[in-house]
């Protein structure tokens, strides 16, 4: 007969999921730098992390070094295709919210669009006429920006 406190206990997972801030990820290197017993291995057991997590820090040390202390990725995804609409666009958004306007998901598609086909973007970026102002990329669009739906 099993308990129900051992399968309660069963199920829970010892280690959280946490993110660390680059100044933390600098403080666990030059720990493990400083003192001189600290392994890899001991560290990671120290701060309840994974060995690799720590040997891909000191791979990207001087990443690490130059990015700001709150940051906790070094890569925030991919750029944008066509940087110069996205800003135009997010400037005709940001104009229409100051009248206190109504905007759209589709509203900021049919812009982008609009502005796709003016001459100067289709000259500067190639393959542009054929490029579709998806769904996906409306979402990544406004989470780039931290706009949302209301």
């Amino acid at each position: 007969m099993i308990h129900k406190k051992n399968l309660f206990k069963a199920r829970l997972t010892q280690k959280k999921k946490r993110q660390w801030t680059a100044r933390e990820k600098l403080f666990i290197l030059t720990y493990l730098e400083k003192v001189p017993s600290a392994s890899v291995r001991g560290t990671a057991d120290k701060f309840h992390l994974e060995p690799k997590q720590i040997r891909d820090w000191r791979s990207k040390r001087q990443q690490l070094m130059l990015a700001q202390p709150h940051i906790k990725r070094l890569n925030c995804g991919p750029r944008s295709r066509y940087p110069e609409i996205e800003d135009e666009v997010i400037k005709w958004i940001k104009s229409l919210h100051h009248e206190q306007k109504i905007v759209s998901r589709s509203m900021i598609q049919i812009k982008a669009a609009t502005l796709a086909k003016n001459t100067k973007y289709i000259s500067q970026y190639l393959k542009i006429d054929s490029f579709k102002w998806s769904n996906k990329w409306l979402d990544s669009f406004m989470h780039h920006f931290r706009l949302s739906n209301h």
